[in-house]
């Protein structure tokens, strides 16, 4: 009905820019007509929000944050919410009591390398994308190329939130990493939304940290085909580049 009213090119226009991602909308059009500072208000959004958030089944990262942002909203406590929302047992209170849990049970958060440290810091700390800049002529790939996608995304968005991250790089090729990396985060138990000028000088480190590893890896390689006599002279110019650049 849009479309026949105001034109194909309208629509469009009007998806790219006035258009909101999905976790953005979805708390904006169920409290438009609720007063959330009441009691009453706060049971009709866990109310409503409930059977939409069931069928938030292919992106769970994303339904763990709208459940977050509910509770926050609401100020449930994430067990109770789990329990409104029909995702667990009722609570039970009962009196303390002290577990030894073997430490064979532990779980230690999986070890990321360098280039998905980066991308877990950035997902937290969107501003920093301003430190993020690799030489033309250094190859990019694999999850150095991912890092450099979330960079152009928060550039190309200054505003975008870490769930809309996600949801940015749904269906892309580079979901399943950046999925890992923030289930990564939420296991390790730590707040990573630290803006401290120590945190960004180390996100500064780990860049030229990173700049240094891709530049020793194009070295090897250019090393190897100028010994098999392939080198051909871009590479070659290329090759003296990476030997005297700081």
């Amino acid at each position: 009905s849009y479309v026949r009213e105001f034109g194909k090119a309208r629509f469009e226009e009007a998806l790219r820019h006035e258009s909101l991602p999905l976790s953005e909308y979805f708390y904006h059009a169920l409290t438009e007509n609720l007063d959330i500072r009441t009691q009453e208000g706060k049971a009709e959004l866990v109310k409503h929000a409930t059977p939409l958030l069931h069928q938030i089944t292919n992106a769970p990262t994303l339904a763990y944050l709208l459940k977050k942002e509910l509770s926050d909203m609401t100020g449930i406590d994430p067990a109770n919410l789990a329990y409104l929302l029909k995702q667990a047992a009722p609570p039970r209170h009962v009196a303390a009591k002290t577990y030894h849990v073997p430490r064979e049970s532990f779980r230690q958060p999986e070890t990321l390398n360098l280039a998905q440290k980066q991308i877990r810091a950035l997902l937290f700390n969107p501003e920093w994308a301003q430190f993020v800049a690799f030489p033309d002529f250094l190859p990019v790939h694999g999850d150095v190329a991912c890092l450099l996608a979330l960079t152009l995304a928060y550039q190309k968005t200054p505003r975008l939130s870490t769930a809309q991250a996600l949801e940015h790089f749904r269906d892309t090729p580079y979901a399943a990493v950046v999925e890992h990396i923030f289930s990564n985060a939420l296991d390790d138990n730590q707040s990573w939304q630290d803006d401290s000028e120590e945190a960004r000088t180390s996100f500064i480190d780990g860049m030229n940290r990173l700049i240094q590893q891709l530049k020793s890896e194009q070295i090897d390689v250019l090393k190897a085909k100028n010994v098999s006599g392939s080198l051909n002279d871009v590479e070659k110019r290329i090759l003296v580049q990476l030997l005297t650049m700081r």
